[in-house]
């Protein structure tokens, strides 16, 4: 299961479920917490670009994810940690670019990581 639709999730998450429109943005909550179903194999390239909000990813043990794109978590700015499970086997380029708050990212003992 491909998740594409991760960046419509984002969209759902800050506009629709929480019914605000853009210009009304910095009312948002300050911290937006996300539970990735453990069926998810890919987190698609620019999934979460820019999700200002997010502060902490859950993916569980048991999960299927196997690849996290390019630039997927792009200027998360307020991401401060993420735990991958052990079936990712490939990070690509800039996935946690400009996640100026990350600080730590519990790694699998078998992924590639791209270069930049």
């Amino acid at each position: 299961v491909e998740y594409s639709a991760l960046r419509l999730f984002k969209w759902k998450v800050e506009f629709k479920l929480l019914n605000v429109n853009e210009e009304r943005r910095d009312s948002f909550p300050p911290r937006l917490s996300i539970s990735l179903p453990p069926s998810l194999t890919t987190i698609k390239d620019n999934a979460f670009w820019e999700c200002s909000r997010l502060t902490n990813i859950s993916i569980p043990p048991s999960s299927n994810l196997t690849t996290i794109e390019e630039s997927a978590f792009y200027d998360c700015s307020k991401l401060a940690y993420i735990s991958l499970p052990p079936s990712v086997t490939t990070i690509q380029s800039y996935a946690f670019r400009y996640c100026k708050q990350l600080q730590m990212i519990a790694l699998p003992k078998h992924v590639t990581v791209s270069d930049n």
